[in-house]
């Protein structure tokens, strides 16, 4: 199922029907941080859900429209011809103004290269960043990603300057689910994308934990073992970072 078809396409195999106008949801959709570094404050929103069919069972896209970007998501209903879906491949596409480059790196940690929308050597990993010709940045990231395959994103083998949705493997879902929203985030500069973080988490469930007195900043660490390309010998490093809260001093 490609969602953005032609303007042809669309007229002869989609049918596009409103679902529902939630309107504004400011109140319903956002949520707060326990260490709130930035107020956790994102943009006017508006939603939409449409129905998509295909000569499939009907699927739901969820859009939703911020000051600072944008999001949307599939969600899937009863399915009438089964117990659940089967999900293979999504490719999802997003169009870029030729000249547009990409912050690119094949695995999480990994080293960036920028490269233009041609002739990438593999996947990149999400979150992506793209710089636009004439100025200003997108950043293609994803939220809320439960019990789905994760996603990375490639050029497509036919389109100039589009980059694509590439899952790591097959989903099997029961329904009702959705997908982990799909987010554009846009911004004059590079420094923009971090600032707007908030988004992301308002795209995820609020905690589900109802008293959170007791969760308190601490110590976070991490190990990794890896061997050293000098002595082809085992070497491990240990990190640890610290977090306080607001005023209590430097960490």
């Amino acid at each position: 199922m490609n969602p953005f078809p032609s303007s042809d396409e669309l007229k002869d195999l989609i049918q596009l029907a409103k679902r529902e106008d939630l309107g504004p949801q400011n109140d319903d959709v956002t949520s707060r941080l326990l260490i709130d570094e930035n107020a956790l404050g994102v943009g006017t929103l508006l939603q939409k859900s449409v129905g998509i069919t295909c000569g499939l069972p009907i699927v739901e896209m969820i859009c939703r429209a911020y000051d600072e970007g944008i999001a949307f998501r599939y969600y899937f209903p009863e399915n009438p011809t089964g117990v659940y879906y089967h999900i293979t491949e999504e490719n999802t596409e997003f169009a870029l103004p030729p000249g547009t480059r990409g912050w690119c790196t094949s695995w999480a940690q990994g080293p960036y290269r920028l490269l233009p929308l041609k002739d990438w050597p593999d996947e990149s990993e999400r979150p992506l960043t793209l710089q636009l010709p004439e100025g200003g940045y997108v950043c293609l990231a994803e939220a809320q990603m439960v019990d789905y395959a994760r996603t990375k994103f490639k050029l497509s083998r036919n389109k100039p300057n589009t980059i694509m949705t590439s899952l790591f493997g097959a989903v099997d879902g029961i329904t009702y689910f959705g997908s982990p929203w799909r987010v554009v985030f846009v911004g004059e500069q590079a420094a923009d994308i971090i600032r707007n973080e908030s988004l992301l988490l308002n795209l995820n469930p609020p905690a589900a934990i109802a008293q959170t007195d007791w969760i308190k900043p601490g110590w976070s660490s991490s190990v990794a073992s890896c061997t050293s390309a000098a002595t082809g010998r085992p070497s491990c490093s240990i990190s640890a970072t610290a977090r306080r809260p607001s005023g209590s001093g430097s960490s």
